[in-house]
């Protein structure tokens, strides 16, 4: 069993403090009949603390990760004991709207987080506060139902085992049938097979792959920039190219296409140590990878791969490409727990470990660096975890990328591959990429030709 941040918020034996305080708040309740009129001034400290909670803690990461979850019960605690006592916070609880949202509130409680990940921008085409109303109104009416239906019949003892059965077995197979139905598969999240290998391979024969079958349907996508781009470097003479391709699973995906282009033609050398999972982040564990398997992957990288291919082939072009890794929650310490990339502490430090990776590579040896900024994934692949991967954090990406060529000019390139992209159409972009992220083994090559190995001999070139 592994204890870490997911473990610390979901693990029941990580959340017993929070059962021993309500039984303890209950007994009390119990025991102590007598309640002076003080212990209102109690339950308005209580609230307090649970609204600051409800505003400053991140949903997925920060104290509630840390194990304060204990703690906070202490509040809620405070709350309920203060209730009991006439004052003011008793009477302006008393409404009936917030008495009647009182007696369903174990089925909102219950139902609200299947219904958040079965309504989402995917399955209703809704966003923001539409989105918001649409989730909330769900959940009330399922509550409501849950209430009459299961809820005050069971309290009352209305049903036999016989007839509880009876109707159980029914409604479970619906709701498996709903969330096969309904639940998104999320292909960025499946479980692979973490291989890390090293690659440096001189292709002295032209390889063989077969275009897209888009690729006809797809030529409006070729820019006038890119076009233009393409016309120069075919001009240009290069005798030789030697390229290291850095990055994550999108560009191992890239590297059957940048294999392929490199056997077009003697002399182009490619070194590959992209690995999946592994951004240029380093030194703070990413959402999920509770064993930490990533990240030791990711330090044999940068620490023996990256030098050894430095070292043994002195590569003059360096292909960097990375997404989600660099995208997504990640805990640099227990005490901040689980930053999104949207907070400026995760930008320092991206920042600073994306000018260290291009400092590595000019002290190495190689002469240009080609950044690119990759598309982004189609809206169906995020799936429920479009509240992680936002359109926010594909802009902070480009921004930090952008700062770093700013401070390297005349060595690092930043190659827009999301703007190229741009021009496809969804069917086109499915072809390419099968999955929504990641380029099939034509549509690698594709790219290469039409798109990053202009660029790429343009750069040897200069």
């Amino acid at each position: 069993m592994h204890w870490g941040p997911d473990e610390a918020y979901w693990a029941t034996p990580a959340r017993v403090g929070e059962i021993l305080s309500g039984a303890a708040l209950a007994a009390g309740c119990v025991v102590w009949q007598r309640r002076p009129r003080w212990l209102g001034a109690l339950g308005v400290g209580g609230l307090g603390v649970v609204l600051w909670a409800a505003v400053e803690w991140p949903t997925r990461g920060g104290p509630a990760y840390a194990g304060w979850l204990g703690v906070f019960s202490l509040a809620s605690a405070a709350l309920i004991l203060g209730l009991q006592a006439p004052g003011v916070l008793r009477t302006a609880l008393s409404v009936q709207p917030l008495v009647w949202l009182g007696r369903i509130s174990y089925g909102v409680y219950v139902y609200h987080w299947p219904i958040f990940l079965l309504l989402t921008r995917r399955t209703v085409g809704l966003t923001g506060w539409s989105l918001f109303a649409l989730r909330i109104a769900a959940t009330v009416l399922v509550a409501v139902l849950s209430f009459v239906v299961v809820e005050q019949p069971v309290r009352r003892g209305g049903f036999s085992p016989r007839r509880a059965l009876t109707l159980a077995m029914p409604i479970t197979a619906a709701v498996v049938v709903l969330a096969v139905l309904l639940v998104p598969a999320a292909p960025g999240r499946r479980k692979v097979a973490v291989a890390r290998s090293v690659t440096p391979t001189s292709v002295a024969q032209p390889a063989t792959s077969t275009s897209p079958a888009t690729s006809t349907s797809t030529s409006h996508a070729t820019t006038t920039a890119a076009s233009t781009t393409a016309a120069t470097a075919a001009a240009l003479r290069v005798d030789s190219l030697n390229v290291v391709l850095i990055g994550d699973s999108t560009a191992v995906a890239l590297n059957d296409g940048l294999t392929a282009w490199a056997g077009e033609a003697p002399g182009r050398t490619v070194a590959s140590i992209a690995s999946l999972g592994c951004g240029l982040i380093r030194g703070a564990t990413l959402l999920g990878d509770v064993s930490n398997e990533f990240g030791e992957q990711c330090d044999e990288v940068f620490g023996s791969d990256l030098p050894h291919v430095l070292r043994t082939n002195g590569p003059q072009l360096a292909l960097i490409m990375v997404t989600i890794p660099d995208l997504t929650m990640r805990e640099w310490s227990g005490d901040e727990g689980m930053l999104l990339p949207t907070d400026d502490r995760y930008r320092a430090r991206m920042l600073d470990d994306y000018r260290a990776a291009a400092l590595t590579l000019v002290a190495g040896g190689v002469q240009r660096i080609a950044w690119v900024v990759p598309p982004a994934p189609s809206d169906w692949w995020v799936g429920w975890e479009s509240e992680i991967y936002t359109p926010e954090g594909w802009r902070l990406l480009t921004e930090v990328i952008d700062t770093v060529a700013g401070e390297f000019p005349g060595v690092v390139d930043v190659v827009h591959l999301d703007s190229w992209f741009g021009e496809l159409g969804a069917d086109d972009d499915d072809a390419v990429r099968s999955d929504g992220l990641h380029l099939s083994a034509a549509g690698a090559l594709w790219v290469m030709d039409e798109f990053l190995g202009p660029v790429l001999l343009r750069l040897a070139a200069v």
